[in-house]
């Protein structure tokens, strides 16, 4: 078997891989961060509220989320930081998909988290989320 390095497909193959991977987390309503290149961050704290923001709820337009993943794939790309995120909701009932931050330290992330006017941060290590 030989194996792919997804950095080197090209970004309409990766978009579609993208939507795809969100599509299958939205009904298993598991919470996710993925690179332009398809990879997750390592460590840190995910912080949303980076733009380009999508409020999903069952009755998906496969069309739009197409459309909003493949504009955030070609942003985030720019920057090796940011990340296509998204969780569910269990509030509201939704899944929501934005651009998010990586951000190495948790100090940093909560001033940030504040500024972006979020209500929770995401722990890498621990594998879950911090109340802001």
């Amino acid at each position: 078997m030989k194996l792919v390095n997804l950095s080197r497909l090209p970004q309409e193959t990766k978009n579609e891989v993208a939507n795809k991977y969100v599509l299958d987390l939205l009904r298993t309503k598991e919470g996710f961060s993925i690179n332009a290149n398809l990879g997750t961050p390592k460590g840190g704290y995910m912080v949303g509220g980076f733009g380009y923001h999508l409020e999903l709820d069952k009755n998906i337009n496969r069309d739009l989320l197409r459309m909003f993943i493949s504009e955030v794939m070609e942003q985030i790309k720019k920057d090796n930081t940011l990340y296509l995120g998204g969780w569910y909701d269990s509030d509201k009932g939704i899944f929501e998909v934005e651009i998010s931050r990586n951000i190495l330290n948790l100090a940093p992330s909560l001033l940030k988290a504040i500024i972006n006017k979020q209500k929770f941060i995401y722990d890498i290590a621990n594998d879950k989320d911090i109340k802001v």
